[in-house]
């Protein structure tokens, strides 16, 4: 009841001035603490997109992120490097036409829910502008906090001269190949005739003119 009574009292005009000046005080100072954490918020975001950015731009891989409609949606410097396509020729459009994968005109991979994420490795080529490339890429899908799919992430290196270089290896080893066949037919068929040589020249009495012929059949004959 005490307690109560005095509540209710009225401040005396000195005191009604302290309180008023102390909850003035108190919101400015709330205020001020409000403006700082804003302001180390807006500056850690900016960092935080810095770093973003200077990560994309230094990547050695080409990337580019696509809608739930698969419609590019941002990409990085190294993409427009190997495919030679600007910002503006791609960003909102379809990922299958902007980029013209043999791959993903049979069927989107990344969407695919029968197909294991994330993938790796997977080639095929892309037309653009006349222009044939052979690339390797990764992909895999990123969602929100509560599991919801909000698009797909695609990384790709040009391997174009990779695989120039390994078919044309390719060829030389089945072209010595092919030689070294040739060679051994050749020599075989000296030896034969070699040993017709030899086996008329005994008939004859004569000696034998290919000793080396000789010394194959008995290798053969081992």
């Amino acid at each position: 009841m005490i307690n109560e009574f005095l509540t209710s009292l009225p401040l005396s005009p000195q005191r009604t001035q302290r309180v008023s000046l102390n909850q003035s005080n108190q919101g400015t100072k709330e205020f001020e603490d409000e403006i700082t954490e804003r302001k180390r918020v807006e500056a850690e975001l900016r960092e935080r997109e810095e770093r973003k950015d200077l990560m994309l731009r230094t990547m050695p891989s080409a990337l580019f992120t696509v809608d739930l409609n698969r419609r590019i949606t941002s990409r990085n410097k190294k993409a427009e490097d190997i495919t030679g396509l600007k910002a503006e020729e791609v960003i909102g459009q379809d990922c299958i036409t902007a980029m013209n994968c043999d791959a993903c005109k049979k069927g989107c991979n990344l969407f695919d829910d029968s197909i294991e994420k994330p993938i790796y490795g997977k080639e095929c080529t892309m037309e653009i502008n006349g222009k044939l490339l052979t690339i390797s890429k990764n992909a895999d899908i990123f969602r929100d906090s509560e599991g919801n799919i909000l698009g797909g992430l695609e990384s790709f290196i040009d391997v174009t001269e990779q695989k120039r270089a390994e078919e044309a290896l390719k060829k030389k080893n089945e072209e010595l190949e092919r030689f070294n066949k040739q060679a051994v037919d050749r020599e075989l068929k000296m030896v034969e005739l070699k040993k017709e040589i030899n086996a008329l020249r005994e008939e004859l009495g004569k000696e034998p003119r290919y000793k080396n012929a000789i010394n194959y059949k008995e290798s053969e004959s081992k």
